[in-house]
């Protein structure tokens, strides 16, 4: 009476089991009646291994998941969301220690039972420090060398790369040390901390600020009409197009701002692509050469004419 208490379990032990990085599953509003969502799962990072365990109705313990021997120094990275499958969403647990970012898929059977089923990895050529989901199809990533990547899950492919040397990410170093208490940690838990920014990245809601020393950095992906307006502004017309038809066509990567059903964001991308045929043809006839041989006005038009028209043969069909 009148004592707290508490009943522990211990999970890890030793220095090699010295958690860094502690990651529970956020169901969003509009899927909070998911079947999975009263397990309260938790995932844990340790210096060896990754923890999957449900909180409730009592402490269960799904999986123990090793790394594939890392460099001692590399950060353990968790990392949820959910992924649509069918005609239902589960959560997906994205995690690495090193440059092999591996997905587990969780799901619950109708019998009840959980399962955690392990997808294909993602190989990379570099340190990761932070990972974070930015929708169900594309990831950002940080290297150590502070190289931004953006990278869809699906293909694998590297969408983009960006340097974030500008931001002068804050590292937590300090408390890793525990510089506080007078260094009481293992030495690799403080060599980890080298490169241990957790505190310094957080993503919400399709975005992901970055704490630098002197500032804060906001990052997104553009939305599909600015990465068509990025390249008209640049007069590259025939890339605009081919861009434009792959969201069209639902071929594109890491789309945001496209909603509705397939007919309804085609026939937007359509009335977009309408609006690009009409520059191209205007910026084509104010640049036509209005002197020199022949050859040079068909050159000209050569490079317009049969593209407008294959696409308005395309759109038409549509």
């Amino acid at each position: 009476m009148g004592m707290r208490s508490c009943d522990s379990r211990c999970l890890f032990s030793g220095s090699k089991g010295e958690v860094c990085c502690i990651e529970p599953l956020h169901t969003p509003p509009d899927l909070k009646d998911h079947p999975i969502t009263p397990y309260s799962l938790l995932a844990m990072g340790s210096l060896t291994k990754i923890l999957l365990i449900g909180l409730k109705p009592s402490l269960k313990v799904w999986m123990i998941y090793p790394y594939n021997k890392p460099d001692p120094s590399s950060v353990p990275q968790l990392a949820w969301q959910f992924v649509p499958a069918q005609k239902t969403y589960n959560p997906v647990l994205a995690f690495c220690r090193g440059d092999i970012v591996h997905f587990l898929l969780v799901k619950k059977e109708e019998m009840g039972s959980i399962h955690v089923v392990n997808q294909r990895k993602l190989y990379l050529n570099c340190d990761i420090i932070s990972l974070s989901w930015i929708n169900s199809r594309t990831l950002v990533l940080v290297d150590s060398q502070e190289q931004l990547q953006v990278v869809d899950r699906p293909s694998q492919e590297v969408l983009d790369r960006l340097d974030l040397d500008q931001v002068q990410l804050v590292y937590n170093s300090r408390h890793f040390k525990s510089l506080a208490t007078g260094g009481n940690v293992s030495e690799a838990l403080a060599l980890v901390g080298e490169k241990a920014c957790y505190e310094s990245v957080s993503s919400y809601a399709g975005q992901i600020l970055y704490l630098g020393t002197k500032s804060a950095h906001i990052m997104t992906l553009r939305n599909w009409r600015e990465r068509v307006d990025y390249l008209l502004r640049q007069e590259r017309f025939g890339e605009a197009l081919a861009l434009a038809w792959s969201f069209h066509e639902g071929t594109a990567k890491a789309v945001v701002g496209l909603y509705g059903d397939p007919a309804k964001r085609k026939g937007v991308v359509a009335d977009k692509m309408v609006e690009i045929l009409i520059q191209f043809v205007e910026r084509s006839l104010k640049r036509c050469p209005d002197q020199g041989k022949i050859q040079v006005l068909e050159q000209h038009f050569q490079e317009v004419v049969p593209v407008v028209v294959d696409y308005c043969l395309l759109l038409q069909r549509r």
